[in-house]
């Protein structure tokens, strides 16, 4: 510790019988306050934190957080529907899950959740699984992907119909455009 009085979040991470991903992860979650003293957490606020480590470890878990794709493989595995990385964003979205690290590698931030919260949110919040879940699938199914939409217009190039697509304001999501946004070009 650089100072007597005061904890970065790994010298609190050390105090706290913690590593130093679960403090990240609990400031995340919102549950540890913000350093009190210059940046860093003083030896008073570092000694209340230490009735909370069984809160924190509950809501962050022992694992480390996971991104998009393996995120997606838990809730799957976990719930049996066919869970993608676009549904856990979805999730997220909508607040049911809480993003409790992020990774930044080749220039692009990726959100990382905690497997704790996967496993809590497929075994109490499955409702809100299934509907994040089937909203994707309906609307895949109702669409058209953009080799199709390219077609329906007489295009040979997926690339054109990209462009036309953005020049027009066409909503495209999970590789789909509405069918009726695409027809409606046709007529």
């Amino acid at each position: 510790m650089t100072s007597e009085t005061a904890y970065d979040h790994a010298e609190l991470a050390g105090h706290l019988g913690l590593r130093d991903w679960q403090v990240l992860a609990a400031r995340e979650f919102g549950l540890l306050p913000a350093p009190d003293a210059a940046g860093r957490w003083s030896a008073a606020a570092a000694a209340a934190l230490t009735g909370e480590v069984d809160r924190i470890l509950a809501a962050v878990g022992e694992e480390y957080p996971v991104g998009g794709p393996r995120s997606a493989g838990r809730l799957a595995a976990r719930s049996g529907l066919p869970v993608t990385p676009a549904d856990v964003a979805a999730l997220a979205e909508r607040g049911v899950l809480t993003v409790a690290a992020r990774y930044t590698g080749n220039g692009q931030s990726h959100d990382l959740f905690a497997p704790a919260q996967l496993d809590r949110v497929a075994e109490e919040q499955a409702g809100a699984l299934a509907a994040v879940v089937a909203e994707r699938t309906e609307w895949i199914a109702a669409g058209l992907s953009v080799e199709e939409a390219a077609r329906a217009l007489g295009w040979q190039r997926q690339d054109q119909f990209l462009e036309f697509a953005q020049r027009r304001g066409l909503v495209g999501k999970h590789g789909h455009y509405a069918r009726a946004d695409i027809e409606a070009l046709t007529r």
